[in-house]
Order: structure tokens, then C-alpha cells, then sequence
């Protein structure tokens, strides 16, 4: 996607408004509003402090609802390491986990894979003697031999074909855990080696330290192991395996599910198990939930929303907007998602109300079609208190904040609370038990 100005064409709306398009960090900036001062409470910057604060490599984590636009804010951290904003230059290598990893199923082996892989990608035209390099990857290749890959052949031919088997070979993927799994200690220890290659050659070239961004890891889709314990797949990767993640000896940052700072028996001990407490973005708030009225969050949403469109030629009125943006609840995406199914909906030259209201019932059907039945309670003491019932099943909760059903927000001193999505405040059995009367509460 090539970055423009505002498009005042609507048959141009789908193309800019499409969430699901890569774009690159140059091509982002244009679109980019800083929204902390309606965010409340943590913000990034606090990730840059401790990292620049500290003497050795850090681990840290980052975590938010997916829609709350990390990926953006991710970018200008970068942006700032990068240019010294903080007094010191870092090189940052990116890691999209999305686009390198199956998020259906990831283990610790695929992951260390592809960092090894990814930052060797970025590092590759840097004149240096790599020794380390040529010693992790005749290892590799010598566990690879040993092994009873079908794809080994193909596997030789470089490490790039690695992530492709990780990602698009099931059978392949299979192979590769197997083989190295028992050897993931002396991987982590080769990739070590390796790092004090890859930071003496960023130095040189005028860099203090590199840093390595791990993006997406919060989209590893959410499946339960052991309903007794309530150990999910979150749990086996970012607390099972924290100690080997930290083993990396360079400066991490690692997306992380949401539901994990709230539902794992873990989470108090996420801040000990890394380096730094989770910072947490996020919703941008519609409302305010003490008087009841508008935030200043539907200024800064019609704010991003205008940098993509010219909202006095794409919209009749700016209460058209002002609608998608509230109905968004704060979710950048699906401010997107509301505005490109209006534009599919759309009956004019330029978007109405109607339009909005037909777009949001096309997402809404699909929110009629699930069963709420033990979503109910808590949704109705969600939507009265702004917090989850003291004795809600970990499970509901996990899967509430996962899929976006309830979603988080912050006051300026960093006190979290709850509502409902408005998609599901939509949905006719929710709808029905909000109503006087309709909801037996909790």
C-alpha cells in the first residue's frame, strides 16, 4: 500500500481503510496520531525508559486488545530507538510473527527458529567474518542431517526455507520440532554466540545495542490444554518457556495475548518472569464512564480516520463519523471494518447514517449467530459495574477478552475498566438481557 494524502474518492475507501494490508514503517507515518492523552494510563515511552535504563539486555512485554493499533505505536518506538531520541542510537530488527509463524499452533522451537532466521535477514549485508554465523549454521545443519525430515534437501538450501516450513509444512514443521527440541539449549547457546556477532557489527556501525521487536505473538490463537489447571497454550509458551526466552542475550520486546495479564494463574508473576511489568495499551476510550458523555477518544478517532479520508467528501456529516467512530468502542480496526462495509453498503455518492447503520448490522449478524447463553451474567454486570464479577469463571473471562467481547480501557491514572464491545451490545440476546427486566445479573 503507497501512503497518500486523504482520499476524497469513496470507491478509494476499501483500498486505504483495509486493515488486513501490509504497510511498511515509511508508508505508516503519515497516518500515525499520537492517541495517549485518551488512552490513560501506561504508555510505550515506558518500555524505552527501562530498556535505555539498563546496563544488560532486557526482556519485556507488551499486550493490548488486537485493533488497539500496537503495530503503530510499535513503529514509533522504533522510530525513536532508532534516531537516538533517548540519547542513544539502537538498531531494532522486526519480527512479524503473523507473517513468519502458523499462529495456529507455535512452539518455543519454531519461535527461536525464526528470530534466528529473521535477524540474520537483516544483518546479512553487513560487511563482518560472521564466524559465529558459519558455526550456528553448520550446527543446524548437522542436526538436520541426523533427522528424518522429508524437506531436508530443501531445508539446506538456506535458512530462509526454514520459516517456510514452519509456517506452510505441517509435516515439515512436525520434523523440525522434533529434531531440535532436544537440542534447544545448545540452539539458544549457538544463538547467543551468534548475537555477540550481530551487536559487535551493529556497534561499528554507530548503533549502542540492537533490539529485536516481536510483534504479533498476541494473535497465537487461544487454546485450552487443561481445563482443571486452566492452562492454555499462552501459558506453555510465554510462562512455561520464559527462561529459555530470556535466554536470548540481546533486547526484547514481545507482544503477548491480553487475556494473559488478566486470566493466566500467572499473570501476577509475568513482571518477575521477564523484566519489567506487561505495559498494556489500551482501548482508546468513546465515553466516559463517570459523567457518561462523549470522550475526546471520538476527536482522535475522527483524527485517524481523517488521515485516510476526507471526511467532508466521504461522509454527509461529520454525525456520520462521529456514529462509526462510537460504535468502533476504540478499536481502530474495526473503525476500518465499519466504515468499509458502509462503503459496500453505501446508496449515495457519500456515507450516511443509513449506511453506517447497514454496515453495522452486516458485522452484527455474525455476533446473532453465536451462543451467549453463559456470556449473559457477565455481561450484564460488565455493562453496569465496568469490571468482571468477582466470581467469574476464568475460562469466560479468557475467552471474553480474547475474542473482544469485553473490552479494557484505562483512566489517566491507570485504573483499568470493562465494557462491552458495541458489536455484541448489538447482538439481539445481548441486547435483550441489558434490557429493564431482561438480565438476572450476577
Amino acid at each position: 500500500m503507497t501512503a497518500v494524502g486523504p482520499v476524497k474518492d469513496i470507491g478509494r475507501v476499501i483500498e486505504v481503510c483495509n486493515p488486513h494490508v501490509a504497510i511498511d514503517r515509511e508508508e505508516l507515518e503519515p497516518y500515525y496520531v499520537d492517541c495517549s492523552p485518551v488512552r490513560g494510563g501506561a504508555s510505550i515511552e515506558q518500555l524505552e525508559r527501562f530498556l535505555v535504563g539498563s546496563q544488560r539486555p532486557t526482556h519485556q512485554l507488551l499486550s493490548g486488545h488486537r485493533g488497539c493499533d500496537k503495530t503503530s505505536e510499535i513503529y514509533q518506538l522504533r522510530k525513536r530507538l532508532e534516531g537516538g531520541a533517548a540519547g542513544r542510537r539502537y538498531r531494532t530488527i522486526y519480527l512479524d510473527a503473523d507473517a513468519e509463524l502458523d499462529t495456529n499452533d507455535v512452539t518455543l522451537v519454531d519461535l527461536v527458529l525464526v528470530i534466528i532466521k529473521r535477524i540474520r535477514e537483516e544483518t546479512e549485508q553487513i560487511t563482518f567474518s560472521w564466524t559465529q554465523w558459519k558455526h550456528l549454521w553448520s550446527e543446524l545443519l548437522q542436526v538436520l542431517e541426523r533427522s528424518d525430515i522429508e524437506s531436508k534437501q530443501e531445508l539446506n538450501l538456506g535458512i530462509v526455507k526454514w520459516s517456510w516450513a514452519i509456517k506452510s509444512n505441517p509435516e515439515a514443521r512436525a520434523g523440525i520440532r522434533k529434531a531440535y527440541e532436544p537440542w534447544v539449549s545448545r540452539l539458544l547457546e549457538l544463538a547467543n554466540d551468534y548475537l555477540v556477532e550481530v551487536r559487535r557489527a551493529t556497534q561499528q556501525q554507530g548503533y549502542g545495542d540492537v533490539v529485536l521487536i516481536i510483534d504479533s505473538l498476541d494473535r497465537i490463537v487461544l487454546k485450552e490444554q487443561d481445563r482443571e489447571t486452566g492452562k492454555t497454550n499462552h501459558d506453555a509458551l510465554f510462562v512455561d518457556r520464559a527462561s529459555q526466552i530470556k535466554a536470548l542475550d540481546v533486547h526484547m520486546l514481545i507482544t503477548l495475548p491480553i487475556s494473559m495479564c488478566y486470566t493466566s494463574i500467572n499473570a501476577p508473576q509475568l513482571g518477575t518472569l521477564y523484566d519489567n511489568e506487561p505495559v498494556i495499551i489500551p482501548m482508546i476510550k468513546t465515553w466516559d464512564r463517570k459523567s457518561g458523555k462523549d470522550d475526546r477518544g471520538l476527536d482522535i478517532l475522527g483524527e485517524i480516520l481523517g488521515r485516510r479520508l476526507d471526511l467532508d467528501r466521504i461522509f454527509d456529516e461529520r454525525e456520520t463519523w462521529l456514529t462509526a467512530c462510537r460504535e468502533s468502542g476504540g478499536s481502530v480496526r474495526d473503525l476500518f471494518r465499519i466504515v468499509i462495509q458502509a462503503a459496500l453498503q453505501r446508496r449515495g455518492e457519500r456515507l450516511t447514517r443509513q449506511d453506517i447503520e447497514a454496515g453495522l448490522a452486516s458485522i452484527v449478524n455474525t455476533y446473532d449467530r453465536l451462543t451467549w447463553g453463559p456470556f449473559l451474567p457477565i455481561f450484564v454486570h460488565v455493562s453496569k459495574e465496568h469490571q468482571f464479577p468477582d466470581d467469574v469463571d476464568v475460562t469466560l473471562k479468557r475467552q471474553a477478552l480474547y475474542n473482544l467481547f469485553v473490552l479494557e480501557y484505562q483512566d489517566q491514572n491507570g485504573t483499568p475498566w470493562f465494557d462491552l464491545h458495541p458489536f455484541v451490545r448489538r447482538a439481539r440476546a445481548v441486547k435483550q438481557s441489558l434490557a429493564p427486566g431482561g438480565g438476572d445479573g450476577c
